[in-house]
């Protein structure tokens, strides 16, 4: 599939950067080393870009199926007031779940292949069709390394590994010391240094709920006043 990397990652664009139009007209009548260069004035037209890089890999997406009673599954809820259109609050917390989900993954992923985090990257978050959210797994590497492609032959498995601690990294996540120590995410789970920006998100308890929620159809999140889970 083809991922897009988009900076920044608020998807605003370089409105501060530019691109100077005579300057581009006058590469196109002769070298790129152009011997008379055009000094961009003040009064010069300016084009707002984004940067963007583009590469072709394997990409998973991980979505619920169906919509849930009383539980919100859409990350990007919006809610009216009066005449404006804003985010509704409780979507924050929603898109928390996503993106702790997407990184238990990556980790479950890097501890079964024993290889590095890093190698699977957290495509995005979006949208479904459904009006659900959706989680896009990729593999870091150009043309794919099919890590990505083991978690999806092997699902059922990830599910084990991650939910009843099948596998030693989670097995310590899910330890009674862990628990007590770690209120949402911590060093020892899901936060490293290259996902940093993303702490403020991170909560394993979200995480482990929603792929219950994708994977169980008896659980409920407590919305029928189970909360033996």
């Amino acid at each position: 599939d083809n991922v897009y990397s988009f900076s920044p990652a608020e998807n605003k664009v370089y409105s501060y950067q530019w691109i100077y139009k005579d300057l581009l007209r006058s590469h196109e009548r002769g070298s790129i080393l152009n011997p008379n260069p055009v000094i961009p004035s003040k009064n010069d037209e300016y084009e707002t870009i984004k940067l963007a890089t583009h590469k072709v890999t394997n990409v998973v997406r991980i979505e619920p199926s169906t919509k849930i009673c009383g539980i919100k599954l859409n990350p990007f809820q919006t809610i009216k007031e009066g005449d404006k259109i804003k985010t509704d609050p409780a979507a924050h917390g929603v898109r928390a779940a996503y993106y702790s989900l997407a990184f238990i993954i990556q980790r479950a992923i890097a501890a079964e292949i024993d290889v590095d985090p890093e190698e699977i990257e957290v495509a995005e978050i979006s949208k479904s069709l459904d009006g659900l959210g959706r989680i896009s797994l990729g593999d870091n590497q150009q043309n794919g390394s099919g890590f990505v492609s083991h978690l999806y032959e092997n699902f059922d498995k990830y599910v084990e590994n991650i939910l009843d601690g099948k596998s030693s990294f989670f097995q310590r996540m899910l330890d009674s010391d862990h628990k007590k120590r770690c209120k949402e995410a911590c060093y020892e789970c899901l936060q490293v240094y290259r996902n940093m920006h993303f702490h403020g998100l991170l909560d394993w308890r979200l995480g482990m709920a929603l792929l219950r929620l994708m994977t169980n159809p008896e659980y409920k999140a407590g919305a029928d006043e189970n909360f033996d889970f």
